[in-house]
């Protein structure tokens, strides 16, 4: 798969050539919302707060094929810690008195712990102000696992009281490595999981999986079994948390451009819950798909061509499993769209190398980029 992954590298990285720059202010973050989670068996108010991307160093040389979140940041452009602080500050002084949460999860969409993209001086000082904020209880952070080393580790864990517990969330996305390196285009092998996973363990850190349903080039079936052996992969390498992600359409991403030219839909949500199922009996289950900075043009859905049909309520299943680990919630969620998707996922298709290459074929990257210029303000 040589060839293929070069290619796909190729038209990444020409889309993130051409991505718009986003700079922000320092006087507010980037995004904040509270969403309802539960922690330690009760339901909380966790505050998300995702800090204006310095812009993932892994996607400035290419990148994940899903990722748009590129296109939310400075392009590389590093930003001085003092910025990276006063936002939060400013987010914590808006926030906290208002929701009193005991969670937040502090985003920018990258590596924390890369100091190319969060300098040390913010990464340290953000943490501590954040383990000194009354009633936290819990700290989650992201990062990829290249950028785990001690010495990171280390000053993270050093800056975050000894009562709060510090998680990092980490993009697994697949336990195939073809799916993994070529599909997703990860630039990560199961050995730097492992070892990531090692120091993470060793320092006292909770480690988040996200597993990503429906990567480009698969079938709606295909996706649904790889999630599956992924989400179970997860937990043999040591993950304590697996964060299902059914794949949204981001702007400026490969993903996009194959969704513009019909070789690309988001998962159903019928897959979702056929994931969820089949992985009855494993601890500590999430269910993502929406949470991302910029927000995602489409989300997981089931085809409805007129109106939200049965999507609110299969949501809102989805939410209520999140809040309770109870797969019950699930059964009295039925519409006739079932049917079709049931269809689907009989469907056999051709060989991946051969798929790959033929919608790499029908996929011109400058008509994209083209299209992107003449309507950017426009949906599909």
């Amino acid at each position: 798969f040589i060839p293929e992954l070069k290619r796909i590298n190729t038209a990444v990285l020409a889309i993130r050539k051409s991505t718009p720059v986003t700079t922000g202010s320092w006087q507010k973050p980037a995004d904040l919302f509270v969403k309802e989670e539960v922690l330690h068996g009760k339901k909380v108010n966790a505050i998300n707060i995702t800090l204006t991307p310095t812009g993932c160093e892994w996607a400035k040389n290419g990148g994940c094929t899903m990722c748009g979140e590129w296109s939310g940041s400075t392009l590389g452009k590093k930003i001085d810690a003092k910025f990276h602080i006063a936002q939060f500050a400013n987010a914590v002084i808006d926030a906290v008195p208002k929701y009193r949460s005991p969670w937040v999860r502090i985003y920018q969409e990258g590596s924390y712990i890369n100091s190319n993209e969060v300098g040390p001086s913010a990464q340290k000082i953000i943490l501590s102000l954040a383990s000194q904020i009354k009633g936290i209880k819990k700290i989650t952070i992201e990062g990829m696992a290249k950028f785990v080393t001690p010495e990171g580790v280390k000053l993270i864990k050093d800056a975050v009281k000894d009562n709060v517990e510090l998680e990092m969330g980490i993009g697994f996305e697949a336990q195939d490595d073809v799916i993994r390196m070529v599909c997703v285009n990860k630039g990560e092998l199961i050995p730097q999981f492992q070892r990531a996973l090692k120091i993470l363990k060793e320092n006292g850190l909770k480690s988040l999986a996200y597993v990503l349903l429906k990567p480009a080039f698969l079938t709606e079936r295909e996706a649904i079994e790889e999630a599956v052996k992924t989400i179970h992969k997860a937990f043999e390498l040591g993950f304590d948390v697996v964060s299902l992600e059914p794949l949204s359409i981001h702007e400026w991403s490969l993903i996009e451009a194959l969704y513009i030219n019909k070789l690309y839909q988001p998962p159903w949500l019928w897959s979702v819950v056929e994931v969820a199922k089949r992985c009855k009996g494993v601890p500590n289950l999430r269910i993502g798909g929406v949470e991302y900075y910029p927000r995602p043009n489409i989300i997981a859905n089931n085809k409805h061509a007129d109106g939200d049909g049965c999507n609110g309520r299969v949501w809102k299943s989805i939410r209520d499993f999140n809040s309770s680990q109870d797969l019950n919630v699930f059964n009295n969620v039925e519409c006739e769209c079932k049917t079709r998707w049931e269809e689907e996922i009989k469907r056999n298709d051709i060989d991946l190398k051969q798929r790959i290459n033929e919608y790499l074929d029908q996929v011109s990257i400058e008509d994209f980029l083209r299209y992107k210029k003449t309507h950017r303000d426009k949906f599909y």
